[in-house]
């Protein structure tokens, strides 16, 4: 009985009230500036690095630009990798506007630009020119991958339809935002964060597609401005003149690749930090997308190549692969570069697939594997 009774004291109180203008006082409100007092420029710039780590996924920038070439090919091996096609249709340029990782890859860019444009409300010096930077960086994918780049000046009217720039005028944002960022970045040589030598680099390749990119259907021919060119030269000079980058020769160009990032290379300009004990990117998916899972360290039995890709590189270029590493083959018995015939392990024993076939990849590379090569066709690059 005293539920009852009580809950028919409670709707009693709700009839007699409900009639009521009630009058809300919240006692605070929050504005822009208010909100924007709460963090500092450096806080919401460093935020903003973290949407780098997409690029080291196997399933947002890379996926596009790779599996859409004639680089990479995700075949479906049995069971594995089909994924309702996702990787195949990027292959044979079949995709629906619904695909996952479009949608996604573009979501993961815009983030970036929104936090640009968040930092850029209160930064100043050096803060400014890195959230220009950033700003650039990732327009210039978006503009590079889906041709057109929503984008708002400011956060004042979220609610408001963005305007899109699209060819020359997406080009000459991107170039301007990085000729203001030179004049506020320091001269370091922190590789991981944004400086007057990463922007000219970036500037350099922004001018090397400008004709491409302000051309809004790209269809050749392009017409290149020799002062385009012209500048594309003066920014490559300083940086060279910096002496602190150089191509790498030989095996050291698989430095450029190994786990102490920009380290050991003195080929790299611009790099997402890779600190032990630290969040990154998921750097790793970057061998575990094509490793078997019997070679160490075990793989997805994933990613390959294209016979047509891969005897585009001469004989004797260490990039075809094949190579002895150090730390690593001596490790895990693993060569650097395209994994080509027999595999084996850091003993020199041959491993086997799955079901007891010998791991040699072959150069064949079927979009949907079968029979006794089910688990290793294609060169794993």
């Amino acid at each position: 009985m005293k539920r009852i009774f009580l809950s028919t004291f409670l709707c009693k109180i709700l009839v007699l009230t409900s009639c009521t203008d009630l009058e809300r006082d919240l006692g605070s409100s929050i504005n822009k500036e208010t909100s924007l007092g709460l963090v500092d420029a450096r806080q919401l710039v460093d935020a903003n690095y973290t949407v780098l780590r997409g690029f080291a996924t196997q399933d947002l920038i890379f996926a596009l630009q790779e599996h859409s070439s004639d680089e990479v090919i995700g075949p479906t091996r049995g069971g594995d990798w089909d994924d309702n096609g996702v990787w195949r249709v990027l292959h044979q340029h079949t995709w629906a506007n619904d695909n996952n990782f479009i949608l996604n890859t573009f979501n993961d860019l815009s983030g970036g630009v929104f936090r640009s444009i968040e930092a850029l409300e209160i930064a100043e010096g050096q803060e400014r020119g890195e959230a220009l930077f950033l700003q650039a960086w990732f327009i210039f994918y978006i503009n590079d991958l889906f041709g057109q780049v929503p984008f708002r000046e400011n956060l004042d009217s979220l609610g408001d339809v963005p305007v899109t720039l699209k060819g020359e005028e997406a080009v000459n944002f991107i170039i301007s935002n990085l000729e203001e960022a030179i004049t506020l970045l320091p001269e370091t040589s922190n590789i991981s964060r944004a400086n007057k030598t990463t922007a000219r680099a970036f500037l350099a390749k922004v001018l090397l597609n400008k004709a491409v990119y302000a051309d809004e259907d790209r269809i050749p021919p392009f017409s290149f401005d020799n002062t385009d060119l012209n500048k594309i030269v003066s920014l490559c000079d300083e940086v060279i003149n910096t002496g602190l980058f150089s191509l790498e020769t030989g095996i050291n160009y698989y430095d450029n690749f190994a786990p102490e990032n920009g380290q050991i290379s003195s080929e790299l300009i611009f790099t997402q930090a890779n600190t032990r004990g630290e969040p990154g990117g998921n750097v790793a998916s970057r061998y575990l997308m094509t490793l078997h899972y019997n070679q160490n360290p075990g793989g997805w039995n994933g990613f390959t190549t294209i016979a047509d890709f891969y005897n585009k590189f001469e004989d004797n270029d260490v990039r075809k692969g094949g190579v002895d590493y150090p730390g690593l083959t001596d490790v895990s018995g693993l060569k650097a570069g395209f994994l080509i015939g027999q595999q084996y392990d850091v003993d020199g024993n041959p491993l086997q697939d799955r079901n007891g076939n010998p791991l040699v990849f072959t150069l064949e590379s079927p979009i949907i594997s079968e029979g006794p090569t089910l688990e290793t066709s294609g060169y794993e690059a």
